[in-house]
This record gives structure tokens, C-alpha cells and sequence, in this order.
């Protein structure tokens, strides 16, 4: 296998690929991130890690209004708010959020807390704060 690291993707025919490598950018929340902005890709990816409970502030309780969102959690345990009921969600739970159903990361109850969230949709405003 031919491995480079600069210059356009080719396959063994070597015709070129359609392919792009995205960097993760650094949210205002230590050890959250994301991938991708708005006209780059087409759905959300992001991230997020809890390593110390008391260090946790919490995020604003939002919803998105097309965008279904699904948690994938790594590692832990954490405590999802939707839809006013507090969720656990464990190492390996796959965690669906339909659009207009409203949810927070409320924190980790085993810790590090680690997921990542993948968003059906990427477009501006699509994500609506409810509560700060």
C-alpha cells in the first residue's frame, strides 16, 4: 500500500478519490470538539469527555429542529436530560434524539464519561438553545 501524506487520494486504478480528512476543533467546553463547519460537510460530528465530575458546568438544554443526533458513548457512564427525564446511558449505548426533542449532557456518573455525537444535519440554526 501507497501511503502519502500530502497530495490528491488515488486508488490502486489510480484514478483520483473524492476524499477529505477533517481536523477537530476545540469547543469552549475542555475535551469537547467537532469536526467540520457549517458548508463543509453535511452532518455534525462531535465529541465529548468528562473526566472529572466536579470540573463538569453543563450545557444549555437545546434541541435541533431537523437534525436527528445519535451518542455513541465510549466510556462511562453519563446522565442525559430529554424531554425533562434524566437518562443513564453506559460504555457501548448507542443513544437516539429525535428533531424538537429537547436534551442536555447533565454530567458523568462514572467517569472519564466519553461519547461521540453524530447529527444528521449540519445546517446553520438548525440547533435551538431552550435554556441557558
Amino acid at each position: 500500500m501507497d501511503c502519502r501524506l500530502a497530495g490528491p487520494p488515488r486508488n490502486d486504478n489510480h484514478t483520483q478519490l473524492s476524499m477529505n480528512i477533517y481536523s477537530k476543533h476545540n469547543k469552549t467546553t475542555p475535551g469537547w470538539g467537532y469536526w467540520g463547519n457549517y458548508g463543509e460537510i453535511d452532518m455534525g460530528f462531535s465529541s465529548g469527555l468528562i473526566e472529572k465530575v466536579e470540573d463538569y458546568a453543563g450545557e444549555p438544554l437545546h434541541y435541533h429542529k431537523k437534525a436527528t443526533t445519535y451518542m455513541l458513548v465510549l466510556d462511562g457512564v453519563g446522565l442525559v436530560e430529554i424531554d425533562g427525564i434524566e437518562t443513564r446511558v453506559e460504555k457501548e449505548s448507542l443513544l437516539r434524539i429525535d428533531p424538537t426533542e429537547r436534551y442536555r449532557v447533565l454530567g458523568a456518573a462514572e467517569v472519564p464519561f466519553r461519547w461521540i455525537v453524530v447529527s444528521t444535519n449540519k445546517e446553520p440554526g438548525d440547533r435551538v438553545v431552550v435554556e441557558s
